[in-house]
Parts: structure tokens; C-alpha cells; sequence
């Protein structure tokens, strides 16, 4: 478990090639200005075996901004779309993937932000190992 996990990058540049211009970066990146990010969640184990090698439902959320309503809206349904049918392998070899991810939950509206953006997230699951 040496390399540092790399899902966020892996899913903002399938993100990228699905015609979302998406970072992955803090939502900090995306104060007073419109954009699309993918932040890591809490991970849940699920088994650890007995080499101490993990399974884990990997969570990530996708957080659009934008001062017209429904665009992050049709961008967030638009990323659970390409995320779901993407292939999310570590690039750096941080994790071995086991399926496609899935979407949880619906999306959601979160805010209307102190400068009037409309915010709007979808959160993903992917079950990885971690060794």
C-alpha cells in the first residue's frame, strides 16, 4: 500500500474523455467559478483477508457548480453515466478494481453557494483491493 491512491484522477480523466471537463481536486477549486470536481469519500471495508489485503466500497462524489440550475444537474447524471461504464483502473497501481462502478443514491442539490451558484453531486461506488 505504498503508492498513493489515484481513483480521483482515474475517474476525472474518464470523465475528461466523456466530454466533462472534470479535476480532481478539493471544492475549493471551484470557488466563485463554475466547474466539476471528483473528491475521495470515506471507503468502507467490506473483508480483509488473511494476507491483509483488503476489499473495500470505494466512494466517490462528483460535485458540479454552475450558475445556471440545471446544468450541474445533467452534468452530474452525465457522470454517473460515464463512470458507471468506465473502465477506474489505477494508473500507479494502488488498487485492483473488481466490476464497474456503480452510482449510489440519487443525485442530489446541495446548495445555492454565497455567489449564487447552483451545486449539485452524485456519489459513486467502485469495490477495489487494497494491499
Amino acid at each position: 500500500m505504498g503508492e498513493a491512491l489515484d481513483i480521483c484522477e482515474v475517474a476525472a480523466k474518464a470523465l475528461r474523455a466523456g466530454g466533462i471537463e472534470a479535476k480532481a481536486r478539493p471544492l475549493s477549486a471551484i470557488d466563485k467559478r463554475d466547474g466539476t470536481v471528483v473528491r475521495l469519500m470515506p471507503s468502507v471495508t467490506v473483508r480483509t483477508y488473511m494476507d491483509g489485503t483488503r476489499l473495500l466500497d470505494c466512494y466517490l462524489q462528483v460535485v458540479s457548480k454552475a450558475l445556471d440550475e440545471y446544468e450541474p444537474m445533467d452534468t452530474c447524471e452525465r457522470a454517473a453515466r460515464i463512470l458507471e461504464t468506465s473502465d477506474l483502473s489505477s494508473e500507479n497501481g494502488s488498487y485492483e478494481i473488481v466490476g464497474l462502478a456503480e452510482q449510489d443514491g440519487d443525485i442530489e442539490r446541495v446548495a445555492i453557494g454565497t455567489d449564487m451558484r447552483h451545486v449539485w453531486a452524485v456519489r459513486i461506488v467502485a469495490k477495489i483491493i487494497r494491499h
